[in-house]
């Protein structure tokens, strides 16, 4: 395994943010309570023939990428969570190319959270983002738990970069904006430790969803849903509720609508 390509691009990420209805059951007509049996049954055979590892597939969804908020829209945000729409604020994040854009709900509920020993307010917060194509091995190797062997190399990959002996253009460019800031080795050895072991954390949050598109996760540490479908994957957070099990719901919920947009 070559290290010095292995998990570069979350390192170099990781030194760049150290730098900065009811119905009917009646049958009618080959109808079952408004549904043409014979079409869905077409669909879903259409479906199957996808290759899900095919990336990209998807176009509905790619569609969307420029326009979140059509996607997500707040009539659903406030369905799902019961939320109070005067105290709703929305902010569409648009950072770099189209697939990493964002939009975002946040409510001024009043709440606070025990953090580190203090209580600090924070806002419950809904968000649809990182809407790309990603084929279903990406997806399975990206939204796991890193092996052992991975997560020695996250170390000696780390080591190598602060000595300056990886020639990967991302994290040279990386480490070159934290000399041009005046950061020391010293100290940048520390902040990407702590970012690595906060990256660590959150991977071994995931958690499999069954019975969402061709591959679901939800990471009980950022609150985050992640969906792929034909070949398209999308990121939901909720953290909007009391529990994790509540916060997971609405996810699913509001995942399985926004499919149903596309289908």
């Amino acid at each position: 395994m070559n290290k010095n390509t292995f998990l570069i691009p979350m390192v170099a990420m990781g030194l760049a943010v150290s730098a900065c209805g009811e119905g009917s059951n009646k049958s009618d007509g080959g109808k079952i309570g408004g549904i043409d049996i014979n079409d869905a049954i077409a669909t879903a055979e259409k479906r199957r023939e996808a290759d899900p590892d095919a990336s990209g597939g998807n176009k509905c969804l790619l569609a969307y990428q420029e326009k979140y908020d059509e996607l997500l829209t707040k009539d659903m945000v406030l369905a799902l969570t019961g939320f109070d729409e005067s105290k709703m604020d929305v902010k569409y994040t648009k950072i770099m190319k189209p697939e990493h854009h964002s939009v975002n709900y946040t409510f001024d509920n009043q709440r606070v959270r025990e953090r580190g020993g203090y209580t600090l307010p924070f806002k419950d917060n809904v968000q649809l983002g990182s809407i790309k194509a990603m084929s279903l091995k990406q997806f399975n190797d990206s939204y796991r738990a890193l092996t052992t062997e991975e997560d020695a190399l996250v170390d000696e990959v780390l080591e190598d970069m602060h000595e300056g002996k990886v020639a990967d253009p991302d994290a040279q460019e990386a480490l070159g904006n934290l000399e041009k800031q005046g950061v020391d080795k010293k100290t940048a050895k520390q902040a990407t430790g702590v970012l690595r072991d906060a990256f660590k954390k959150v991977a071994e949050g995931y958690r499999k969803v069954e019975g969402l598109g061709d591959a679901a996760v939800w990471n009980v540490e950022t609150r985050e849903l992640v969906v792929l479908e034909n070949g398209v994957k999308f990121d939901l957070q909720v953290d909007a509720k009391d529990t994790d099990d509540e916060n997971k719901a609405v996810a699913i919920e509001l995942a399985r609508r926004l499919l149903d947009a596309c289908n």
